[in-house]
């Protein structure tokens, strides 16, 4: 919902720190970035270290991150914060899709995709239009205060439903650095 709230924010954020159109479009691109790269590390990192631990975690990490976004003073803190963001939520989706996948039953384990990917259509969908009345309403900064609530109930919600044990998999071979990198 976040990634796709903010391109309803990027005039307003410009206008906000004086700056022009290229410079904020680093919001969007740093995000996206930090995003495809990281994903694939938070994924290896979930195999390694366990996943419930590391999906909480990053919750936390965006909640902050998004705490860092709205009381950002200038534009190069709020694309540090943004990339924080993508950062977390990296680590969040392969392990959140992974534990679904260990944990959820064989039976009901289709179901429970087609919900993780029906809310990322309709966040989407519906990021635009809410980014944009929660802008009119409150400001660009409106927009990262809305992460607080939601990943509160996320974090609660998995808290309370994805089992405390959750180790790595035992994947074989170490984390490929060389690779990551």
């Amino acid at each position: 919902l976040n990634a796709t709230m903010i391109a309803a924010a990027l005039s307003e954020i410009g206008d906000s720190f004086g700056v022009g159109i290229r410079d904020v479009s680093w919001i969007v691109v740093g995000y996206l970035i930090a995003m495809a790269v990281v994903q694939p590390i938070g994924g290896k990192l979930g195999d390694l270290l366990g996943r419930r631990g590391l999906f909480l975690g990053a919750l936390v990490g965006f909640t902050l991150a998004s705490i860092g976004a709205a009381l950002a003073p200038n534009l190069t803190t709020l694309l540090v914060m943004r990339v924080g963001q993508a950062i977390t939520a990296a680590m969040a989706i392969p392990n959140g899709a992974a534990l679904i996948r260990e944990w959820v039953p064989e039976n009901r384990r289709t179901a429970a995709y087609g919900i993780v990917g029906a809310s990322a259509g309709l966040a989407v969908g519906v990021g635009p239009p809410i980014g944009g009345t929660i802008i009119a309403l409150g400001g660009w900064r409106a927009m990262f205060w809305l992460n607080i609530p939601i990943t509160a109930i996320a974090l609660l919600l998995a808290w309370r439903s994805f089992p405390r044990i959750s180790l790595g998999s035992g994947a074989v071979g170490g984390f490929d650095l060389r690779g990551a990198a």
